[in-house]
């Protein structure tokens, strides 16, 4: 998949509606990698390079073992890192174009596809130099 969007000569869109984290995220044309025409995410998304929950075991798992209630630190430590999540904190660092309602989506996706070359006019401006295999 990853060498298809690499090669491809034609408008992608992304949209990130859940969670994105890691080379999933990448292969799977998140944030700039590809060079998306556009990346839209939903306002519950989240985004980075590692889910929060394999981040906390990560980053504090000497601390987390070491504390009295492993469970309750993991809860505070969660907590001081909620106000890092989320869509607009991914549109700061992940490159989302914007972050829209899903009911303004499918409007906004149109929209854009409008104000694009159109497929004639593209072969002249990129010229497919090789084909897309089928997926």
């Amino acid at each position: 998949m990853s060498l298809a969007l690499g090669a491809a000569t034609v408008p992608t869109f992304t949209v990130l509606v859940r969670k994105g984290y890691g080379g999933g995220y990448v292969i799977m044309s998140g944030g700039r990698t590809f060079h998306p025409t556009l990346v839209l995410a939903w306002p519950d998304a989240e985004t980075g390079v590692m889910s929060p929950d394999a981040a906390l075991d990560l980053v504090f798992r000497r601390e987390l073992e070491s504390a009295e209630d492993p469970a309750a630190a993991r809860e505070q430590l969660a907590r001081s890192f909620s106000d890092r999540l989320g869509a607009v904190r991914g549109a700061e660092g992940f490159g989302f174009d914007a972050v829209v309602r899903p009911s303004e989506t499918r409007q906004l996706l149109v929209d854009t596809l409008a104000t694009l070359p159109r497929r004639k006019l593209m072969q002249h401006v990129t010229p497919r130099v090789h084909p897309v295999d089928p997926l």
